[in-house]
């Protein structure tokens, strides 16, 4: 692969990059689900583990600490990490998570899209595009959508290295993100428990 071409692949992920980090950043807030996961991340930084307080069925004026079930916990113990960083600002940790998740997005797209060899301008046109995308995740910073997107596209793209090269680590990889996946959000299990089963038969 020649400079020129490697110049395009380039310019084309700075450019995808700069508009998904624009994207986050204009519609970044504590939005839904994200309420949720960041009170259970509040939670675990006060060594009362993934739990989020509600009122005692017994006793109306007292409140309890009861296990989330409504998500996995991944995200929250993510964010509990980012809210560490950041002297609990709550705001600025879930910012910060979301554009993390928004560069690991862009860069293996623009990985695969380099690995597979379509045309260039095809390539190129495909990371742009994955940058200016815009969709729920994006708009309601519900960043368990994008955590496990993010996971799948990196099992995905060590299945490509897998039967391309045969490379059995590449496989391991690949069940590994499918699983973290599965760990970020509920819906991944099927799909978590039908890939190692299906790289066991192809070997």
């Amino acid at each position: 692969m020649n400079s020129k071409t490697i110049t395009w692949y380039f310019f084309s992920f700075l450019l995808a990059l700069l508009l998904k980090q624009y994207l986050v950043y204009y519609y970044n807030s504590v939005y839904d689900d994200q309420v949720s996961q960041l009170l259970g991340a509040l939670n675990i930084n006060k060594g009362a583990g993934y739990t989020i307080e509600s009122v005692s069925l017994q006793d109306l004026s007292a409140s309890v600490s009861q296990r989330m079930v409504g998500w996995p916990p991944l995200p929250s113990y993510l964010l509990a990490g980012m809210l560490k960083l950041t002297g609990n600002n709550a705001y600025l940790a879930c910012y910060l998570l979301d554009a993390l998740l928004a560069l690991l997005q862009v860069s293996v797209i623009s990985v695969l899209m380099y690995q597979i060899r379509l045309p260039l301008l095809v390539s190129c046109l495909f990371i742009v595009m994955a940058g200016a995308d815009m969709n729920d995740y994006i708009r309601d910073s519900t960043f368990s959508d994008l955590m496990g997107l993010d996971a799948m596209l990196l099992c995905y793209c060590c299945l490509w290295f897998y039967f391309k090269n045969e490379n059995s680590m590449a496989a391991c990889l690949a069940a590994f993100f499918a699983l973290i996946a599965a760990y970020v959000k509920y819906h991944y299990v099927p799909v978590a428990v039908f890939l190692p089963m299906l790289l066991i038969a192809d070997a």
